[in-house]
């Protein structure tokens, strides 16, 4: 649905393409980083409590400073802002990369 649209040439089409693998990447780590922090991560959002939620959480006690995982969306803010004002659009690199 989108990619007639980010699949062009421009700095709008770049913008959109690259915000969009950097909401990806984020919430990937950040799903990582709650799926190492245990049982404290049963509260979700303004103190709603999900049961279910929980049972699904297991906190490995050999990890250690399981924000180490949120490190790189640090990276990933700053290769998508320095691709944006580059005009490089991810999606189309991608793209070529997979099917061109």
């Amino acid at each position: 649905m989108l990619l007639p649209f980010i699949y062009r040439e421009g700095i709008l089409a770049a913008l959109v393409a690259n915000a969009l693998y950097l909401i990806s990447i984020a919430a990937y780590f950040y799903i990582t980083f709650l799926g190492y922090q245990g049982p404290l991560s049963c509260v979700v959002g303004a103190n709603v409590f999900l049961p279910f939620h929980c049972l699904f959480i297991v906190a490995l006690p050999f990890v250690d400073k399981a924000e180490r995982f949120l490190f790189p969306v640090v990276l990933g803010v700053f290769v998508c802002t320095i691709a944006t004002l580059m005009r490089v659009n991810l999606c189309v690199l991608v793209m070529n990369f997979y099917f061109g």
